[in-house]
């Protein structure tokens, strides 16, 4: 895949879509901070993990690290950003990760219109609002004083894409999935 590639701190090599601030978070996130581990969430050797919101694929690589027998799904809805989640699975040569080119819903659609933030990839949603509501004004707890619209920038761009979602339902009933050890939403 030709795009923007990144070595992070634990000498982990990926491809990315989004800007440079927001993967190193999602970085900081999932490696550093371990925030997914949290609550007594153990992963076990041939747990059954779903990845909604896989993004890139960070979380599923995370957690291959943790046990070699996963069985890891991850779904993705946007297609620039599911290309790239593809290259890292790839690239990484995760046989045991199984990928979903979508999202999930109440109920199934083809066409669900998502805007798409190319420079905060992980934000982009069926709800903007939300998303840019998020970013009006982030507090400095040392000095107490307001940063306001810090990320503004990295939502000027943006594109409304169509994308398929379903049920979780009928995805488990497709896959015939009997249990899922962790399911992990970041949406």
């Amino acid at each position: 895949m030709s795009g923007k590639k990144m070595t992070f701190s634990n000498g982990l090599e990926c491809y990315y879509i989004s800007s440079d601030e927001e993967t190193e978070y999602i970085f900081s996130e999932i490696f550093t901070e371990q925030q997914y581990l949290g609550q007594d969430i153990v992963i076990n050797e041939d747990d059954c993990i779903f990845d909604i919101g896989a993004n890139i694929g960070l979380f599923s690589l995370f957690v291959s690290k943790l046990q070699q027998n996963l069985k890891i799904y991850a779904f993705e809805p946007i297609q620039p950003t599911f290309a790239v989640l593809q290259a890292n699975i790839y690239m990484h040569s995760l046989t045991n990760v199984s990928l979903f080119n979508c999202g999930f819903s109440s109920e199934n659609n083809p066409e669900k219109l998502f805007t798409f933030y190319p420079n905060m990839a992980g934000n982009s949603t069926i709800k903007p609002g939300d998303a840019l509501a998020n970013t009006d004004t982030v507090t400095n707890e040392n000095e107490s004083e307001k940063i306001e619209n810090i990320f503004e920038h990295l939502f000027v761009e943006k594109q409304q894409v169509k994308c398929k979602v379903r049920t979780i339902s009928s995805v488990i009933d497709e896959l015939a999935i009997d249990s899922i050890d962790l399911l992990k939403i970041d949406v």
